[in-house]
């Protein structure tokens, strides 16, 4: 019985990796479409809103 809720259990973490791996390089990609469309003049609307550096920013930019 042990075993086997050892077995799901690693099956869970795994695939949890998996999907923080997905959502980090998703957020990767959305800061380079940001970087990118600011060096070539386009703009994406609500782009910057699923950066986490973009909350980061705001804060740092209330602060002073």
């Amino acid at each position: 019985m042990l075993k086997s809720l050892d077995r799901n259990l690693n099956k869970l973490y795994k695939f949890s990796g998996y999907v923080a791996a997905f959502f980090l390089i998703l957020v990767a990609v959305f800061i380079l479409i940001g970087i990118s469309s600011r060096i070539f003049g386009f703009y994406i609307r609500g782009l910057a809103e699923y950066s986490i550096l973009h909350f980061f920013l705001k804060m740092i930019i209330k602060k002073y």
